[in-house]
């Protein structure tokens, strides 16, 4: 028969052992996986200075407001694939003080690299719509199309780093867009805030 007296040592040792390991950090192996794939969003509203001609609005500068919204896939920690949808309004001001309005969307797909869950860097092509009107010494004038461009966008995002769970935080984000159409091209620069859920 075991002694009493080696018993309650021997017990007390096994009970502290159990309750030391509730406070360690789960193993790799028992930590849930991390998602090789999931569903990433976000929006984005800015304004900025836009650049180029507008058929006879030659050289061309003025503001554009927009909101952008990004829908895709985040291919696990590093890289995410995204349709960007973006409604433009924006004023021309070329020289001699006339003024030229319109309106625009740009539809991009954009591969995007996320660097320290931080620092996100996105490019791609774009299908865009231009239209608008405005007025100088010569006349008034119209026009509208379709057309490609390309955006470029630089985040950085402030927020929650889980990577197991998905991260989300606030954005701040610089986008660039040149706009290729017949008769008509410009250059877009945009700060922005928003938010990122990926």
């Amino acid at each position: 028969m075991v002694p009493l007296a080696r018993v309650v040592p021997l017990v007390a040792l096994l009970s502290l052992n159990a309750f030391a390991q509730g406070f360690r950090d789960p193993s790799p192996e028992s930590a849930p996986p991390e998602r090789k794939s999931r569903l990433r969003a976000g929006f984005t509203v800015g304004a900025g200075s836009v650049f180029g001609n507008f058929n006879n609005f030659i050289l061309s500068a003025g503001a554009i407001f927009n909101v952008s919204a990004r829908l895709g896939i985040q291919i696990g920690k590093p890289f995410a694939l995204m349709l960007q949808t973006m409604p433009n309004l924006y004023v021309l001001v070329p020289p001699g003080g006339a003024t030229a309005t319109g309106v625009g969307i740009n539809n991009a797909i954009l591969a995007e690299l996320t660097l320290g869950d931080r620092l996100q860097l996105g490019a791609g092509p774009s299908i865009d719509y231009l239209g608008g009107a405005g007025c100088n010494s010569t006349g008034c004038y119209s026009a509208e199309g379709v057309g490609f461009g390309g955006h470029f966008r630089a985040a950085l995002v402030l927020g929650d780093r889980n990577p197991r769970n998905g991260r989300r935080g606030l954005s701040l984000a610089v986008n660039a867009h040149p706009i290729f159409l017949p008769n008509r091209t410009l250059f877009v620069a945009t700060f922005g805030v928003g938010a990122e859920w990926f």
